[in-house]
């Protein structure tokens, strides 16, 4: 399995999940579940980084694969952010699943690289939400 997910603070406000190499989908399930365990313990929102690969090959299915690992989010999100690393592709497809999927109250974010993502999450206290203002 080339996922690897884990804690970016110890105080567990940023989980990290990296796609890297050859993945398939069970794989992507799997660490999406671990995760949802984890988060699910935790008293405070957890801020939530998906990295994609910028050179990987992304499965055919990945629009699917998005939705429905965004579905199985927990209440207890802060956001989600998207690392693209510059591929182009998953940057319209992470457009697209949050149009048509807006299921996900902490709406997504998209980030050009690891930094990006960081540096916006790091201005929130530990255990903020982002939700949008109704």
């Amino acid at each position: 399995m080339a996922i690897t997910t884990f804690w970016v603070k110890q105080e567990k406000s940023i989980i990290r999940i990296h796609l890297k190499g050859n993945w398939q989908y069970e794989d992507l399930m799997q660490a999406v579940h671990d995760m949802k365990l984890d988060i699910q313990r935790l008293s405070a929102p957890a801020h939530i980084v998906i990295e994609f690969d910028s050179n990987r090959r992304i499965p055919r299915s990945i629009l699917s694969m998005l939705s429905y690992a965004l579905q199985q989010l927990p209440d207890n999100i802060g956001s989600v952010t998207i690392v693209t690393n510059g591929n182009a592709f998953i940057n319209a497809i992470v457009r697209v699943a949050d149009r048509l999927h807006p299921f996900v109250g902490c709406g997504l974010q998209l980030a050009n690289d690891y930094d990006e993502a960081y540096q916006r999450l790091k201005q929130f206290p530990v255990g903020s939400m982002l939700r949008p203002t109704a």
